[in-house]
């Protein structure tokens, strides 16, 4: 809000009375950190606007888009296509995992295991083997089941939110059971390169811990821009699983 006034002025710069009604909302962030503001508008393009052959014809209550150049877009916001299958800013890299959040792990189990997911490694996420816990920038505990299950070259994971807060029980909440994210692997880039570069696009760290201390893993806030969380995790050269709570199904 430091800035009203300025607001005010741009817009007096681009429209003439009668004024468009307008809402102005403070946030704590934009989707860049070199946005200032944000701006939604629908314009209407009058029949004048049609037929106006000359710059004289325009109407002076319809905004005039070639101005846009005005506005700044972050660098990292510039894309271009390359060819039909790639962009200028490739970061992603493979995607390596798809995960379910349910309230009920087994019945989850089952109902994929009908598909032919499986079988499920079950493991306990908690303070106790998960270190580095943090939710929305700020240290804070959660325990939660993970299921895990490869199919082909793709994990499958199930996760049931226990305690803490945690994105996982948001998404229970807001949206019920359901595929909540895609994990990627970046190119197998450094895991702290990975953060950052997340950030520099625009996307913030919301959950985070490391597992056993070895498998670190970051979750982003990527749903409003893209419709789903994304995630990317790292396991070390000598990784080996732990032992699980269980097996589904059950081994012999």
């Amino acid at each position: 809000m430091s800035n009203f006034g300025e607001v005010v002025e741009l817009r007096r710069k681009y429209f003439t009375e009668p004024y468009p009604a307008d809402s102005i909302v403070e946030v704590s962030s934009l989707y860049t950190p070199e946005a200032m503001i944000e701006i939604e508008a629908v314009a209407m393009v009058t029949e004048a606007r049609r037929d106006a052959d000359s710059e004289s014809d325009r109407p002076q209550s319809v905004l005039d888009l070639r101005e846009s150049s005005t506005i700044q877009i972050p660098r990292e916001m510039k894309v271009e296509a390359l060819s039909t299958d790639s962009i200028s800013n490739p970061f992603l890299g493979n995607a390596v995992e798809i995960a379910i959040v349910t309230g009920d792990h087994q019945r989850t189990m089952e109902g994929l295991c009908r598909l032919g997911i499986g079988p499920w490694q079950v493991h306990t996420f908690s303070p106790e083997n998960t270190t580095n816990q943090t939710y929305r920038g700020k240290p804070s505990p959660f325990t939660m089941k993970v299921c895990f299950a490869k199919l082909g070259t793709m994990i499958w994971e199930i996760i049931e939110p226990v305690s803490g807060s945690t994105i996982f029980a948001e998404f229970l909440l807001r949206h019920g059971e359901g595929i909540h994210h895609v994990a990627y692997d970046c190119n197998n880039v450094q895991f702290e390169q990975r953060i950052a570069e997340f950030k520099q696009r625009g996307f913030q760290l919301v959950q985070s811990g490391s597992w056993m201390g070895k498998n670190h893993f970051a979750f982003f806030e990527t749903e409003s821009a893209t419709t789903t969380c994304l995630e990317t995790y790292i396991f070390p050269d000598d990784w080996q699983y732990p032992e699980p709570d269980e097996w589904y199904p059950h081994q012999a």
